[in-house]
């Protein structure tokens, strides 16, 4: 016998199809960052994020602009924070009105 082909009592060679690899997302990679000791995290820190070169202060939404077009044509800077929910207890309320959790 060979890896490649089974040889018959009849000495004729049959060829053995080999499992072919499956390229579907089967979720292994998204489980497992989303598991810290054993405990599933609802939220994840973004690819993008990094400890900072230099000694840094905190500046809450500087440099946060987000350019809005308004009916007029005309362009202005607002600051668009966000909120999530992860779950809480009590629930989070923004403008008293609640935040469906993610």
């Amino acid at each position: 016998m060979t890896n490649k082909h089974m040889i018959d009592l009849n000495k004729e060679e049959v060829k053995v199809e080999k499992e072919k690899p499956s390229f579907e997302p089967s979720g292994k990679l998204a489980e497992d960052t989303n598991t810290y000791r054993g405990v599933v995290v609802k939220y994840n820190e973004p690819s993008d994020a990094r400890k900072p070169k230099l000694r840094w202060r905190l500046y809450p939404f500087k440099y946060r602009l987000v350019p809005v077009d308004l009916d007029d044509g005309t362009t202005v800077k607002r600051i668009r924070p966000y909120i999530i929910d992860l779950g809480s207890a009590n629930g989070t309320y923004l403008n008293g009105e609640r935040i469906e959790p993610q």
